[in-house]
């Protein structure tokens, strides 16, 4: 799970979308077999105001990415984990499909569509695999704010998309 959120983060540094934070969330369920560990992850505040939409759906896309990524070069990628792999990426998925409609360029999101952004993040990833590892091991950690991970890997990560308007005052 850190490695797919180290996907995400590192694209967005890349591609200039600000990340507040990167965490990791580990709860313990019960179910009739026993106890079992489920961990969650995110990078947590992100907005793609004014992104383009190729950008948004390359960091998107980038999670599922680096962590096929990781199960190739650690020599354990098999179907079965290729399929958890893309598992994990369906609230990836379903964030692009509300990012475009957002967006309200008349263009539908297609599953062919959504995966080019995949090839997209992987290119954009693939010199940068040993920034990926870094924020990845910071995730692990704990919580780590976008400017320490950025920081830690020689990256830089984007000021906050404003529009201008001082959004403190709520009169």
């Amino acid at each position: 799970m850190a490695i797919h959120e180290a996907g995400h983060a590192v694209a967005a540094f890349l591609l200039g979308v600000h990340i507040p934070s990167i965490e990791l969330e580990t709860m313990t369920l019960v179910r009739d077999c026993g106890e079992v560990t489920r961990v969650e992850g995110a990078n947590v505040g992100v907005s793609f105001a004014g992104a383009t939409r190729k950008t948004a759906l390359t960091v998107l896309a980038a999670g599922v990415r680096a962590h096929q990524w990781s199960l190739r070069v650690t020599e354990l990628l098999t179907p079965e984990r290729m399929f958890f792999a893309e598992r994990g990426g369906m609230n990836d998925w379903g964030r692009a499909q509300q990012l475009v409609m957002m967006l309200g360029d008349g263009t539908a999101l297609t599953p062919h569509d959504y995966w080019r952004h995949g090839e997209v993040a992987e290119g954009l990833l693939s010199p940068h695999w040993s920034a990926v590892t870094k924020v990845a091991a910071l995730v692990v950690a704990g919580p780590v704010s976008g400017n320490e991970a950025a920081a830690a890997c020689g990256l830089v990560n984007a000021i906050p998309y404003s529009t201008g308007a001082d959004l403190s005052d709520t009169q």
